[in-house]
């Protein structure tokens, strides 16, 4: 059985009905296409089957309609269940309230006696709830003072970004930097690739078998360790990597004095060090902001409890794997749970939003959106009117549009709920 390719999300949702099954996201619905509208699909497929074939001894479009029938009978009676039922679920869905999140599955279609059609769909929705009273909803809100301590490790971290390196004459030691080139070899002694890089010896971050092989080395060394790595078909093999060391250089770090302020183009110390407390404060308010917003939605989640459902899960998934460094997904110990979960947080996130946003009617005028769209367009050095063709270009204005709504529900949220300050 083939599945008619149903738009995702078509029709105005009409009024939303609350009822038991409204937490869910996994919907079933069942209707029956009367015989006159199955006729009416098959006299449209009919005809386009008519205009576009070529039957030898007929000229374009003239055959008779008995013969397109006979030749085309089973792909017409496919075509027409397709047409008839996809016709048939948008108002479905329209007079139902309901917008898909997912692809329509059809599961059952069943012909009636009198040349009806019987249809069991499936799909997902974001689910449909009603909030809980906001104001008793207590959400801690943690402020955070930057202290002094803060300041000076911020400065310290200035002082290593601004670290020179220079090569010494001495075996390798906690801190140092080696340049070393690299060759892969296989069993055979089959060079598999060759790199160059440094290596950064540092205990607490390397692997403790390459610490310990590099450790004390002098340049021109060569060293040898080696790996069982996976093959492509899952099978073990063994490689030997073989660094050699062209350079030791030691981190030298500059004073924290004006100079260093003037060269990063401030006039004194006392300057560089006021801009960072500013740096940190409005830091340490965007994290505050941002636990406060996540705590907010936790705590009516928790409430809700309503499903997700798992297209837009899946594609929250995805989206992090195209967004997220490749190098950092290597590093976590589990990194399909962990993305599961920040994506499971992040749709729920976006129904609650969405949700709230509807119940309040809340809109963006078009005077709003251009605002943003010309605040952003100073970001990228760009003109007003051409960034907003690049959006439009792109149909990326009415997300836009959403962003912005999503924004100032969030607002609203934090002004409903009650909030409790915590000053740390």
């Amino acid at each position: 059985m083939r599945n008619p390719q149903i738009p995702r999300g078509e029709g105005k949702a009409l009024k939303k009905i609350i009822t038991s099954d409204s937490l869910k996201s996994k919907r079933e619905i069942n209707f029956s296409i009367p015989r006159e509208e199955v006729e009416e699909a098959r006299k449209k497929v009919i005809a386009d089957y008519r205009r576009r074939t070529r039957i030898p001894g007929f000229r374009p479009g003239k055959a008779p309609v008995e013969v397109i029938k006979l030749r085309f009978k089973d792909e017409i009676e496919e075509d027409t269940r397709d047409l008839a039922i996809r016709k048939a679920i948008n108002r479905e869905l329209e007079e139902r309230g309901l917008e898909p999140v997912s692809t329509i599955r059809i599961t059952e279609e069943k012909p009636g006696e009198d040349g009806s059609l019987y249809v069991t769909a499936e799909f997902e929705v974001m689910p449909y709830f009603d909030f809980p009273p906001l104001p008793t909803i207590k959400v801690e809100k943690r402020i955070r003072k930057v202290s002094e301590a803060d300041v000076r490790e911020e400065l310290e971290r200035i002082r290593k970004r601004a670290a020179t390196h220079e090569e010494v004459d001495r075996p390798s030691d906690e801190g140092d930097f080696i340049f070393v080139e690299m060759e892969e070899r296989d069993e055979k002694g089959k060079l598999l690739r060759k790199e160059q890089g440094y290596l950064v010896l540092n205990y607490n971050e390397m692997d403790s078998k390459l610490y310990e092989a590099f450790f004390g080395r002098e340049k021109g060394d060569k060293v040898t360790i080696t790996r069982k790595v996976p093959d492509e078909k899952g099978n073990e093999r063994e490689v030997k990597l073989i660094y050699r060391i062209k350079a030791i250089k030691e981190e030298k770090l500059p004073e924290l004095d004006d100079n260093l302020a003037r060269l990063l183009g401030f006039k004194g110390l006392s300057e560089l060090k006021e801009h960072v407390r500013k740096e940190l404060e409005a830091r340490s308010k965007q994290d505050s902001e941002s636990e406060f917003e996540w705590n907010i939605i936790r705590e009516i989640y928790e409430r809700i409890n309503f499903e997700l459902p798992e297209a837009m899960v899946e594609a929250e998934i995805k989206n992090l794997k195209e967004t997220l460094d490749p190098a950092l997904l290597e590093r976590l110990p589990d990194a399909e749970a962990e993305l599961r979960k920040i994506a499971e947080d992040h749709v729920k996130r976006r129904i609650i939003i969405t949700r709230f946003a509807e119940r309040e009617k809340i809109e963006v005028s078009d005077e709003e959106l251009r605002e943003e769209v010309e605040k952003r367009a100073r970001e990228y050095k760009m003109s007003a009117e051409a960034y907003w063709n690049y959006l439009k270009k792109k149909g990326d204005l009415e997300y836009l549009r959403q962003v912005l709504a999503g924004r100032k529900a969030m607002d609203l949220l934090k002004e409903r709920v009650k909030m409790e300050v915590i000053f740390e």
